[in-house]
């Protein structure tokens, strides 16, 4: 099957889904609007007319025509506007639409859904606003080996900032439960630490992927987001990747009950002080993230409902 991710490669989702894909045997073609840059280690096979607004989009579209027509399926990331009528040239491949969040919930990509054969939403927060039929499918991740286990002076705590994660919340739950602590910060600001008697915490600001794993693997407790919407994000699944242990907000209706996330509270932080919680809580989220977020479970999830469509 020929597959191609068009217009975008969100968060670099598109290009881990490609990977599972790939491993099941499939030819996979990864679209991306945006260049890849250091911060979010964005990955694509070509890279196409970045501005999206409605004459640009539709005309590198109309050139494309060709090009698109050749594949079996097309999966789209971030909706289709109102504005983006070039999708009435795709005749021969399946169209499938996968929401991703703002796209959704402000209702931006919510257009032409009787062009779409199937649909996706990455974050189960979307399930209320896309169509019924919609399959969840999770943010995929190649696993790697685990890391050695860390030996912090203090437990140490750590959160990465790349957009609102609720950042503030954390850093007066830590302070509410460990007290005053020293301030440091790096020179460019992109590392700040909080460094109390008992434990420390530190928080990383749009800084380059490899240095996220690297500081990541060192922790002892990853902090992801603390928002409106109940859901994790890449960094958890990374970090349960890892074998650690991940506190965020979520709502634990939205996913199985097997979801090993941790909510942020001053219990959890004191819990979060004892080694054998830690492993414990960090073994979990291996094993989680295995049966959940492993890429080629996600593709079979994404193969399956095309193969359903294109033998219809």
């Amino acid at each position: 099957m020929r597959i191609a991710h068009f217009p975008q490669n969100i968060a670099n989702h598109a290009w881990r889904l490609a990977v599972g894909q790939r491993k099941l045997g499939h030819e996979v073609v990864v679209y991306s609007r945006r260049r890849a840059d250091e911060t979010c280690g964005y990955m694509s096979d070509i890279y196409v007319d970045g501005r999206f607004d409605p004459i640009h989009f539709n005309l590198d579209m109309l050139r494309r025509s060709k090009e698109l027509n050749s594949f079996d399926v097309i999966h789209n990331h971030g909706g289709i506007w109102l504005t983006q009528l070039a999708y009435y040239l795709v005749r021969k491949p399946k169209l499938f639409v996968e929401y991703h969040g703002t796209d959704a919930r402000e209702g931006v990509g919510l257009h032409h859904q009787r062009l779409a054969d199937g649909f996706f939403y990455s974050t189960p927060d979307l399930k209320k606003r896309v169509p019924h039929s919609s399959i969840w499918l999770p943010h995929p991740i190649e696993l790697r080996p685990l890391p050695e286990s860390v030996h912090n002076k203090r437990p140490l705590f750590a959160h990465f900032v790349s957009t609102e994660k609720g950042t503030s919340k954390f850093i007066d739950l830590f302070h509410q439960v460990f007290g005053e602590a020293n301030y440091l910060f790096s020179a460019d600001r992109k590392e700040e630490r909080y460094i109390a008697r008992e434990a420390e915490l530190r928080v990383y600001t749009r800084i380059p992927q490899e240095r996220v794993f690297a500081a990541m693997q060192q922790a002892d407790v990853i902090l992801d987001r603390w928002n409106q919407y109940g859901i994790y994000g890449y960094v958890s699944v990374e970090a349960m990747a890892f074998g650690k242990p991940v506190i965020a907000d979520i709502d634990p209706l939205l996913y199985p009950e097997d979801c090993p996330v941790l909510y942020p509270t001053a219990d959890t932080l004191k819990l979060m002080m004892h080694e054998d919680a830690r492993k414990f809580a960090g073994q979990l989220g291996r094993k989680y993230a295995e049966r959940v977020h492993e890429s080629s479970v996600v593709a079979k999830k994404s193969i399956d409902a095309f193969e359903a469509a294109l033998n219809l």
